[in-house]
Formats: C-alpha cells, structure tokens, sequence
C-alpha cells in the first residue's frame, strides 16, 4: 500500500550489549489492529498509541502480534515482509538469559559493513582527489562543497580518502555503488575488485553495529560539549574565508560610484537586493565590494550557489549576508535552478523575516526580463539596473576607473570607453589577462573581438536556450537587425538557403 514506509536507518531495535552470542537472524513483531501512520509505544502486553487520530487521547490496544525469522543481510522488500503493519526490529540471540533493551542504533546494511572492511586498503591504495572525487561529483553522490573539502590540497592523499569514506559511510547502498564505479574509472580494478567480493559473516555485522552505537554515543557527548549555537563547520568557514581573500585582492581595483552609495543603502536596510543590468557592467564587482563592507558591519558572508545553500546555513538572529551570482542563469533562465528557487521561496522568505538575513544577488537583464522570473518575488523587493540610465557609469567615473587600471594611457581608454556599456569588464580582462604586454589598449578597446566570442561560444554551450539566443543572434545579423515575421518563414530566399547548406553538412 502507498502508506507503506520502510528506511532501515530509522527503525530501532533491542540488543544485549553483554552477549557473546552471534546473531544469527532479526526477530520481528508486527503490531496489528492499529490506525494507519501512527507509531506506539510497547508496555508489557498491550501497545500504547499517541500518534494519528490518537494524537490527543492515548489509548492501549492489545498486543496481538506475530514472530518470525528473517535472516540478517537480505534487504527488506515489499516481497518478504508483510506490509500494513508496525514494525519494531532486533537481533535474536540464542541465550535465555539475554536482556533487551532499546538502543538507537541505525541497522546496518552490506554496503557499509563491506566500506568498514576495507577501509585500510582504500585509505591507502588509491587517489581520491582524482578521478574518484570527480565521478562521484557527476553522480550527484557528492555535492560541490563536498568535493572541494575532499579535494582540499592542504590535506594529504590519506587524509583525502579518509575523509571520503566517513561521508560514503552516512550515504546508502547507491552511494558504495557509485564508489565501485569510481574505484574502477579511476584505473584501481584490483581494489574495486577485492571490495566487490568482499565476503560478511553475521558476526562481523553485528560488531560493526556495536561499533557504530559506540561512535554515536561519543558524538552525541561531543555535541552537548560544542557550542549549539555554531551552524557552519569550521572547515566549511574556512572555504568561505579563502574566496573573501581573493574578493578583496580585487577589490583594491574598485573605483567608488554614485550606483555603489545607492546600493550599499539599500543593502542596509532591506532584505533582499537584485543587481541587475547588461553582461560587463559590474554586478558581480559590485556585489563582492558590498559583502566586504558588509563584513565590517559584523555580518557572516556567505558566497552560495544553490538556494538550499540559506536554510543550511542560517542561524536565526546571526548577521548573515548570503551573496548570489548570476542568481537564475547566467545568459537565459536555467530552469532547474528556477524551479529550486520556485519551490523553496516561501521558506526563503519566512526566513528573511529575521530582519538580520540578508541576501544580494546579480542578474543579468534577459534572465530577469524573462517572464517565469517575475515569479520569485525576493528578486523583485529591491532591484538595481546598472545599465540605467540613473546608474551606468558617468564620464568621471569611467576615468577614475582608467586611471586604476591603465595609468599613462588614461586619456586614451576614456575616449574608447564611451563606445561599451560592457567598459568595466573589459577593463578587468586586459588587466586579469595581461594582456598590455602583447596587446595595445588602442586595439583591444577598439576590437575586443575575443571578448565576443568567448560569450557566444559560452552562450551557446549553456543549454537550448542558450542555443536557442544564439540562433536569434544569427538571424539579426543575416537580416542586419531588420527582421519581421516574414522573414521567418521557409520560403524566405535567405532562410531557406540556410536551411540547405546545415542539411548537407548534416
């Protein structure tokens, strides 16, 4: 029945920590004539329900219940379990003698007590920050700041894989499935091999089960002693404080503007604020210059990727600033981090209630015009167009900016600045770039031709949509950006043409 529940790590069962008895199957009660989704509590003989319609008076039933074996190490599906039922799980010693208790100990499965095992000989036969790190990324086994902690070149090649097989150990079956492959993609077929035809006795289950329980209770008192309060790891801090380090080694290039007194304003007393504007004005400069200074108020900055990455990280009445780039998409609307942000909005925006989050986020203005945007509301609070005419870049600014980055060729650059709106960028990438040295300002202002195709070909490579701008881009130059409805038509001189020479060298 679609009511039916079963995740091995969440059921509890009894164990005798004391025994010297094997375990040699599960025993297993199932609870009949209860309500559906409800869960009980065993006394003596009767079960004692507070949970579904019982909620708000508890009554007791009889228990009338059923034992059985099962014997450990095959999984448990809809096929060997009668379903309906609640189930309560424990290992079955043979000792009369035996005295039971209810731990929290998660059953193990195979897949674990096999990555225990041989646990030494992955530690030290292969390189996780290869091709291992990278397949388990792409097999969404590990997410992004998973991978950069493992791949982390401060830690040692030991450190790395150990520090991998403790997130493999919290992951299911999948995800020692997906290690496999990895193992193997990463040219180590012997130590994949000697994982795969591992072999488990019940005995070794069962001591890896205490093992476990013995763990937990150690973090368990590790917590009470940690500080509650603290929500991001410290190693997790510290990826965050390397990206700030280099957010202020580029920042010594920024020029103060009229957009950045305005922005920093409206950062201050709103909860969130959208920049938005052309490719090359400056949004993500911007940003990251705000989020510093944003830094010296007090506030926790945090670069993020994903909207998940605010519930993770927030901590109700701590200053943090989350800091977006290109925040749906960075040339169309990505629709699968729209429909991220869809789903998670109201929670986002429950949470911006602590009137200490903050979120700053850039935008580029195809993606925001785009009509699925206007949906997610947080975007629209505030937003900033640095393509305005209110806020681009004014004459004394852009020289202030030409003096920074090109000194005795100031004069020079300002007369080409008046022809991009894009100035700022470009002026970044001859920097970045180095390219004074084989490169004249004159030329690069004059013909930043390589600018341009780098963002096309980056366009076009994005997704169908991306493909789908490049293909509009094509058409306005083959019709010198003059085109109507007839001219989409097949029967278009120019449009069929076109059509004839893609079919043949297809």
């Amino acid at each position: 029945p679609s009511s039916f529940n079963y995740q091995l790590n969440s059921l509890k069962f009894f164990y005798n920590e004391n025994s010297t008895s094997p375990t040699s199957h599960w025993n297993y009660i199932f609870i009949k004539d209860t309500c559906p989704n409800s869960s009980g509590i065993i006394r003596n003989d009767k079960v004692q329900i507070s949970t579904g319609k019982y909620r708000n008076n508890p009554v007791e039933m009889p228990l009338r219940y059923h034992r059985d074996k099962l014997p450990i190490g095959i999984p448990l599906t809809l096929q060997n379990i009668p379903v309906g039922f609640h189930w309560i799980f424990f290992p079955h010693w043979d000792s009369s003698e035996s005295q039971w208790y209810p731990t929290g100990i998660p059953i193990l499965n195979k897949h674990k007590v096999k990555l225990q095992k041989n646990y030494m000989m992955f530690v030290h036969g292969v390189d996780s920050k290869t091709d291992i790190a990278d397949h388990l990324y792409q097999s969404d086994v590990l997410s992004t700041e998973e991978k950069e902690e493992i791949c982390n070149s401060s830690l040692t090649q030991q450190e790395s894989n150990r520090l991998l097989y403790n997130k493999l150990i919290r992951k299911g079956g999948d995800a020692y499935t997906h290690l496999l492959e990895a193992v193997r993609h990463g040219e180590y077929p012997d130590v994949a091999s000697e994982m795969e035809k591992t072999e488990l006795s019940d005995q070794e289950i069962q001591l890896c089960q205490i093992g476990m329980k013995k763990v937990k209770d150690r973090q368990e008192k590790k917590d009470i002693l940690m500080d509650h309060d603290e929500v991001i790891p410290k190693h997790i801090l510290e990826q965050f404080e390397k990206r700030l380090e280099q957010w202020k080694k580029d920042d010594q290039q920024f020029v103060s503007t009229e957009a950045e007194k305005h922005v920093m304003q409206k950062v201050l007393t709103q909860s969130s604020v959208t920049l938005v504007g052309n490719s090359g004005t400056g949004k993500s400069f911007l940003s990251k210059h705000i989020a510093l200074i944003m830094k010296k108020h007090g506030y926790t900055v945090i670069p993020c990727s994903k909207p998940k990455d605010i519930g993770k990280w927030f901590k109700h009445g701590r200053k943090t600033l989350f800091v977006f780039d290109d925040v749906c998409g960075r040339y169309t609307l990505n629709q699968q981090i729209y429909t991220d942000w869809k789903q998670r909005l109201d929670h986002i925006i429950s949470l911006l209630e602590d009137k200490c989050c903050k979120i700053i986020s850039t935008c580029r203005l195809e993606v925001y015009k785009d009509e699925l945007f206007s949906n997610l509301s947080i975007f629209k609070m505030c937003n900033i167009d640095l393509s305005s005419q209110e806020f681009k870049l004014s004459a004394a600014e852009k020289f202030a900016l030409a003096e920074v980055y090109f000194k005795e060729n100031t004069d020079e650059v300002k007369e080409l600045s008046e022809k991009y709106d894009f100035f700022p960028l470009l002026c970044s990438l001859y920097h970045k770039q180095n390219l004074q040295k084989n490169v004249s300002v004159t030329s690069f202002f004059s013909n930043p031709f390589e600018v341009f195709k780098d963002q096309l070909v980056q366009m076009y490579g994005e997704s169908d949509a991306g493909k789908m701008q490049y293909c509009s881009l094509v058409l306005c130059v083959m019709f010198n950006n003059t085109l109507t409805e007839e001219n989409l038509s097949p029967k278009d001189k120019k449009i069929g043409a076109s059509h004839r020479r893609f079919t043949r060298r297809m």
